[in-house]
């Protein structure tokens, strides 16, 4: 024979309370999941007769208009994304690993440096230390993951500054360090920096990433078994993030 307790009893409902608040949880992040997906079709019809509106002759009203579509559709669509972004990095990314050559993903990833750095007229300067032929990664994944430290290293280096990127492997780990030029983050950054839609003052926010570049990279490197941290260089006084897996 059970007796049922009020001290028993709670404990039930407590359990309940939670389960029940984690599959809320759980139904709303599908449904924004769903929705985000769905509004990327009708936003492509918006764009595509946007475009095709451009190729007909036009007043230089139609014309203002025209690119008023267009300039909103934009916004719409990297909202829209980060949504979707959101989701996945709250989910969990699919992972597909694969043994990839090193020499090959860093190439591609200097490149894309390279890219960033060139619209604020950066210094780039890259340094490589014992790095094995061969890494198991996500390469699309991670190449993302580290991009996005890069961008926003990018966005807050001043134009003609620097950005450093090493990478080095000790003890069957791999560390990528980026360093930017800026002014480094202040404590409250250095707390909240890799928090979900966290901007920190003006001169270290970007209006290009919401708030989303660090949380999204975190995320990916979590999934990698690795760890992400913010500092500042203790030689430059710019921000650092360190990439370890």
């Amino acid at each position: 024979m059970t007796f049922s307790t009020p001290f028993h009893d709670s404990i039930i409902q407590s359990r309940f309370c939670v389960r029940q608040t984690w599959y809320e949880a759980q139904t709303k992040k599908t449904q924004i999941s769903a929705l985000a997906h769905d509004l990327k079709t009708p936003l492509t019809v918006v764009r595509g007769n946007a475009e095709m509106l451009c190729d007909t002759e036009q007043t230089e009203e139609q014309k203002e208009h025209t690119c008023y579509i267009l300039k909103n559709a934009d916004q719409m669509e990297q909202y829209v994304q980060m949504l979707i972004d959101i989701s996945k990095a709250e989910a969990g990314y699919s992972l597909q690993l694969k043994d990839v050559n090193m020499r090959t993903f860093l190439n591609n990833l200097y490149t894309q440096i390279n890219a960033l750095a060139s619209v604020k007229q950066l210094k780039t300067e890259f340094d490589e230390k014992d790095l094995p032929d061969i890494i198991g990664i996500d390469a699309s994944l991670m190449q993302r993951a580290i991009i996005n430290v890069v961008s926003n290293a990018v966005d807050y280096s001043k134009e003609h500054g620097a950005i450093w990127f090493s990478v080095s492997a000790e003890d069957n780990k791999i560390r990528f360090i980026v360093t930017d030029s800026g002014k480094g983050f202040s404590p409250k950054d250095l707390k909240n920096a890799i928090n979900q839609f966290y901007q920190s003052d003006f001169s270290r926010s970007s209006k290009l990433h919401y708030g989303m570049g660090l949380f999204i990279a975190d995320s990916i490197v979590k999934q990698h078994g690795g760890t992400l941290v913010v500092a500042n260089s203790p030689a430059t006084g710019g921000g650092m993030v360190t990439i370890e897996i």
